[in-house]
Protein backbone atom coordinates (compact mmCIF):
# COMPACT_ATOMS: atom_id res chain seq x y z
CA UNK A 1 0.00 0.00 0.00
CA UNK A 2 2.15 2.79 -1.31
CA UNK A 3 1.62 6.09 -1.15
CA UNK A 4 -0.58 8.47 0.89
CA UNK A 5 -4.21 7.11 1.18
CA UNK A 6 -7.33 9.49 1.92
CA UNK A 7 -9.23 8.75 5.24
CA UNK A 8 -12.85 9.14 5.59
CA UNK A 9 -14.61 8.44 8.54
CA UNK A 10 -18.63 7.89 9.34
CA UNK A 11 -20.52 9.86 12.12
CA UNK A 12 -21.81 6.57 13.29
CA UNK A 13 -18.27 5.06 13.57
CA UNK A 14 -17.51 7.95 15.90
CA UNK A 15 -20.78 8.04 17.75
CA UNK A 16 -20.42 4.62 18.63
CA UNK A 17 -16.47 4.90 19.77
CA UNK A 18 -17.69 7.90 21.96
CA UNK A 19 -20.19 6.07 23.25
CA UNK A 20 -18.33 2.77 24.38
CA UNK A 21 -15.52 4.48 26.37
CA UNK A 22 -15.22 6.49 29.44
CA UNK A 23 -14.21 9.82 30.11
CA UNK A 24 -10.88 9.65 30.30
CA UNK A 25 -10.26 7.94 26.81
CA UNK A 26 -12.37 10.68 25.10
CA UNK A 27 -9.18 13.08 24.46
CA UNK A 28 -7.87 9.50 22.19
CA UNK A 29 -10.75 9.44 20.21
CA UNK A 30 -11.36 13.32 19.84
CA UNK A 31 -7.36 12.94 18.29
CA UNK A 32 -8.62 10.40 16.13
CA UNK A 33 -12.21 12.00 15.11
CA UNK A 34 -9.77 15.39 14.30
CA UNK A 35 -8.06 12.59 11.80
CA UNK A 36 -10.31 12.31 8.84
CA UNK A 37 -9.72 14.22 5.68
CA UNK A 38 -13.84 14.24 5.62
CA UNK A 39 -16.43 12.94 7.46
CA UNK A 40 -18.80 11.52 5.29
CA UNK A 41 -22.49 12.91 5.59
CA UNK A 42 -25.35 11.00 5.81
CA UNK A 43 -28.01 11.25 2.77
CA UNK A 44 -30.68 9.65 0.59
CA UNK A 45 -28.04 7.44 -1.28
CA UNK A 46 -26.67 6.14 2.11
CA UNK A 47 -30.34 5.43 3.25
CA UNK A 48 -31.34 3.33 0.31
CA UNK A 49 -28.22 1.80 0.20
CA UNK A 50 -28.82 0.23 3.76
CA UNK A 51 -32.71 -0.47 3.13
CA UNK A 52 -31.22 -2.54 0.27
CA UNK A 53 -28.83 -3.94 2.40
CA UNK A 54 -31.30 -4.50 4.97
CA UNK A 55 -33.73 -6.29 2.63
CA UNK A 56 -31.36 -8.39 1.07
CA UNK A 57 -29.48 -9.87 3.83
CA UNK A 58 -33.18 -10.64 5.66
CA UNK A 59 -34.16 -12.34 3.07
CA UNK A 60 -31.17 -14.65 2.96
CA UNK A 61 -31.89 -15.24 6.74
CA UNK A 62 -28.80 -13.42 7.13
CA UNK A 63 -29.14 -10.29 9.00
CA UNK A 64 -26.34 -7.87 10.67
CA UNK A 65 -26.89 -5.35 13.18
CA UNK A 66 -28.44 -2.30 12.50
CA UNK A 67 -25.49 -0.03 12.94
CA UNK A 68 -23.18 -2.51 10.74
CA UNK A 69 -26.02 -2.52 8.30
CA UNK A 70 -26.05 1.55 8.18
CA UNK A 71 -22.07 1.63 8.22
CA UNK A 72 -22.24 -0.96 5.34
CA UNK A 73 -25.05 0.91 3.39
CA UNK A 74 -22.55 4.24 3.66
CA UNK A 75 -19.35 2.62 3.09
CA UNK A 76 -21.46 1.55 -0.73
CA UNK A 77 -23.02 4.65 -1.56
CA UNK A 78 -19.82 6.56 -0.88
CA UNK A 79 -18.00 3.80 -2.95
CA UNK A 80 -15.65 3.78 -0.38
CA UNK A 81 -13.72 0.61 1.28
CA UNK A 82 -14.80 -0.59 4.20
CA UNK A 83 -11.59 -0.86 6.65
CA UNK A 84 -12.80 -3.00 9.59
CA UNK A 85 -11.84 -5.95 12.12
CA UNK A 86 -15.65 -6.99 11.99
CA UNK A 87 -15.24 -9.19 8.64
CA UNK A 88 -17.26 -11.79 9.73
CA UNK A 89 -20.62 -9.38 9.74
CA UNK A 90 -19.69 -7.52 6.85
CA UNK A 91 -18.26 -10.28 4.54
CA UNK A 92 -22.34 -10.76 4.09
CA UNK A 93 -22.85 -7.68 2.88
CA UNK A 94 -23.23 -8.03 -0.86
CA UNK A 95 -20.79 -5.49 -3.32
CA UNK A 96 -19.07 -4.37 -0.02
CA UNK A 97 -15.46 -3.39 -0.47
CA UNK A 98 -13.76 -4.80 2.64
CA UNK A 99 -10.32 -4.45 4.18
CA UNK A 100 -9.27 -6.26 7.35
CA UNK A 101 -7.02 -3.50 9.70
CA UNK A 102 -5.80 -6.41 11.62
CA UNK A 103 -3.97 -9.36 10.20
Amino acid sequence: MGGQKNFSSVSASGRGIRFGLQQIRLQLVDAFCARPDAVLSWDRAAVDATTEIKAALAAAGTPIGPNDTAIAGHAIAARAILVTNNTREFERVPGLQLEEWVS
